[in-house]
């Protein structure tokens, strides 16, 4: 490989640094130039929003203040109650600062303008005040007509009672009188037609019916005057005012004559006492009529003052929307300033847009793609051909520090690929080797345990016929050797089998199926009944899973540690076994555990890692063993990836917990 020492050349940080800071250079002087070249249009902005823009919210506040002040000369004619004045009033010089503090806040305004509308301003609050001067005596005038007008209706009110009341009197003569005559009438004789008691009755009837129309007319022209004072407070034209006066002068005359005429005859004297008293009580009294044609004289100046306040509020409406014409104009012209600054400004940052993304895109090009992406690709085709002839034996010498390093471990990824293609044809060769050599190794212990079975078997034989023939001429020592040999060939021919088993118990030929753990232990327990009826044994069997295991395996687990549960029992106690599933210590972790519990003598805890050693038996008991069971037991667990431990107790007995994973339970009946 040629090419530089990668740690001398750049590295992509350092590069894409160094073309950071390039464009940040870049942009700064963009920066700059966009900032000079905007500087004009941002200062013409600034006095756009700081000066001129707040300038014409101020004139429109001004325009709105005076149109204010308008309506509050109309709300102070139209104030009903002298509280109600003294609020509008204080409305209007609330109105009056407002306007006077919009005029100090304007900084464009002319002297000669400013001095215009403070003087329109101050004619049109002198005619404010004089205003509620006169609306102020125009409601005391118009609160003395209402103060005045309950007596007056009063005393025409009592007048009109009286007189109704020399009504019903005169009805009720009226009506006896006619009853009377009415009886007379009823006589039928001509003498008392003609006498002079009916002529008296009947000039009686005449006298008070005329009486009674007398005092009809005179209640009738009482309610005509009555109905004209009450409407003089509600006339607002002073001609209207002059034909009410001039009827009320009439039905007063009409009243007078009526009084005198009646007080000639019989029951009028007392009507005209009672004009005279109404005189002399409203002697003192001002005329109502006056006081309205006053009150209607002040609506006119009132006119007059309001038309005068309109016309200086008009003025200074003209003054401010002159004030607004300008001040719109200086907006427009700055705006328009504004406009051609920026449409001279927008091209520049185009421009320079345009120069930043070409750059930008370049130095992408050059050091994203032609110096990092092309490289990798390169590299990448290479992985394919690393570890084969196609991987080529020099390789381009790149710029940068990371991909020369990439490339140079590539090519240290070749040489340890064909290194590791070197070392798998050894490694698959030393594994066919040892493929056969296990095969050889298996097939030798089956041929070799059934030769050896043979001289063991011929041993036992002989050693029986020879006890049988000649066991009466043979003394007690030859008797002891013979049976030592007889004991030595069993025990061998045990000894050959277990080894075959525990060959046996790992193989990886070994046929997985569905085990019901259940039904296999209670076979086993028939095929041991002589050896658990001579142990005095009792097994307890609990409903225990299906399994996916090998039958055969299953049997040398289960057949062992029953055995060894009886083998280990303690003396003179029988044995007592139990196989079940807890299910409470594997319900977390979603294992399946089994329990093999004995009552035998335990073992130590210091033999408890010991046990499941090939031939490794321990010196606790008397009783016979090859020490493979439990190898055999641990051998099969690992076959079929389950563990198998011991927890034991000295004198207490031995458990055995069998850990079964989750892929291995098929069918668990217990849950």
């Amino acid at each position: 490989m040629r090419g530089a020492n990668p740690s001398t050349k750049p590295s992509l940080l350092q590069m894409f640094l160094l073309s950071m800071a390039g464009i940040a250079l870049l942009f700064s002087a963009m920066a700059v130039a966009i900032w000079v070249s905007s500087s004009d249009v941002i200062r013409r902005e600034k006095q756009l929003v700081n000066e001129l823009l707040p300038e014409l919210d101020v004139v429109y506040k001004l325009t709105a203040a005076t149109a204010g002040l308008q309506t509050q000369g109309f709300l102070l004619r139209s104030a009903p109650t002298r509280a109600e004045l003294l609020r509008r009033r204080s409305m209007l010089d609330t109105t009056i600062e407002e306007i006077l503090s919009t005029l100090d806040a304007l900084t464009t305004l002319q002297p000669d303008m400013s001095t215009g509308i403070l003087e329109s301003v101050k004619i049109s609050t002198d005619i404010a005040i004089g205003l509620a001067k006169i609306k102020e005596e125009q409601i005391k005038l118009r609160q003395q007509i209402h103060n005045q007008m309950p007596a007056r209706l009063g005393i025409l009110a009592n007048l009109k009672a009286y007189v109704e009341q020399q009504v019903v009197e005169l009805t009720e003569q009226l009506v006896l009188i006619t009853a009377s005559i009415e009886s007379s009438q009823a006589d039928n004789t001509i003498s008392s037609m003609h006498n002079g008691v009916f002529d008296d009755k009947f000039s009686q009837y005449e006298s008070i019916s005329l009486s009674l129309q007398d005092h009809l007319l005179f209640n009738q022209d009482v309610v005509e005057l009555s109905t004209l004072l009450q409407s003089v407070p509600l006339l607002n034209d002073k001609q209207e005012l002059a034909t009410v006066l001039q009827n009320r002068q009439l039905l007063v005359s009409a009243l007078a004559g009526r009084s005198i005429y009646m007080s000639q005859k019989e029951h009028g004297d007392s009507l005209l006492e009672r004009l005279r008293q109404m005189r002399i009580k409203t002697a003192d009294w001002a005329s109502l009529f006056e006081l309205q044609e006053t009150v209607l004289s002040q609506e006119q100046a009132q006119d007059s003052l309001y038309e005068l306040m309109q016309e200086q509020t008009a003025v200074i409406l003209e003054k401010t929307g002159t004030l607004q014409i300008k001040t719109n104009t200086l907006v427009d012209e700055s705006a328009k300033k504004t406009l051609e600054g920026l449409n001279q400004f927008r091209v520049l940052p185009l421009l320079l847009s345009a120069l930043a993304f070409f750059i930008l895109g370049s130095v992408s090009y050059w050091l994203l793609y032609r110096k990092t992406v092309m490289p990798m690709i390169a590299i990448t085709r290479q992985l394919d051909n690393v570890g084969s002839d196609r991987f080529p034996q020099v390789l381009p010498d790149y710029s940068f520090k990371e991909t020369a390093a990439l490339s140079s471990a590539t090519k240290q990824l070749d040489v340890a690929q064909k290194d590791m293609h070197a070392k798998d044809r050894q490694l698959q060769g030393i594994n066919r080797d040892l493929q056969r050599a296990n095969e050889d190794l298996q097939q030798f212990a089956h041929i070799a345990s059934h030769d050896l079975q043979e001289p063991l078997r011929k041993m036992q034989q002989f050693s029986d016929l020879l006890e049988e023939d000649y066991g009466p001429r043979l003394d007690d020592e030859a008797r002891y050797f013979i049976g030592t040999i007889r004991n030595s060939a069993h025990r061998m021919s045990v000894l050959i089998k277990e080894t075959l088993a525990y060959s046996r118990s790992g193989s990886a030929n070994q046929k997985l199926t569905r085990v019901d753990l259940s039904q296999l232990i209670h076979q086993l327990l028939g095929e041991m009944d002589v050896t658990i009826r001579d142990a005095d044994g009792e097994f307890q069997i609990d409903d225990l899973p299906w399994v996916l295991a090998n039958e055969l395996g299953m049997s040398q687990l289960f057949r062992n540690l029953m055995v060894n549960a009886l083998k280990y029992r303690k003396p003179g106690t029988p044995a007592r076994v139990r196989i079940r599933t807890d299910h409470a210590a594997g319900k977390a972790s979603g294992l399946t555990h089994i329990r093999v519990e004995d009552n035998g003598i335990g073992i130590p805890a210091k033999y408890l890692q010991r046990i499941f050693i090939p031939f490794e038996r321990l010196q606790i008991s008397d009783a016979s063993g090859t020490g493979l069971g439990l190898a055999i037991c641990k051998k099969v667990c690992e076959f079929h990836g389950w563990t198998i431990e011991a927890i034991s107790e000295s004198g207490v007995g031995t458990t055995f917990l069998i850990t079964i994973p989750r892929l291995s339970i098929q069918n668990h009946a217990a849950s």
